[in-house]
């Protein structure tokens, strides 16, 4: 089991995060933005998904649920007037 800190940049969506079975993922906020609207993608454990994510702060742990393969998908949104909701994928099963 590894523990993954994917980060959320200014002005970019995230890495693609590689991972497999009861690894651990979190998202740290880099964007210098308060984040909103966070969609837990479907392959993490617990399924309650944080409300908003301030400048520099860091999400709960979340768990990879075993017996997920593939991509998952999770929107977003940065605060700002101007911003598009932006997305990340977390890959399960491609090893590290």
């Amino acid at each position: 089991m590894s523990r993954h800190q994917i980060s959320i940049p200014p002005n970019a969506n995230p890495s693609r995060q590689p991972c497999v079975h009861t690894d651990i993922v979190f998202w740290k906020n880099d964007s210098g933005k308060q984040v909103t609207g966070f969609t837990l993608p479907a392959c993490v454990t617990p399924t309650t998904s944080f409300d908003t994510l301030d400048i520099g702060a860091s999400s709960p742990d979340y768990t990879i649920v075993p017996g997920s393969n593939g991509d998952y998908h999770y929107p977003f949104n940065v605060a700002d007037a101007t911003a598009v909701p932006r997305s990340g994928t977390i890959n399960v099963g491609s090893g590290k």
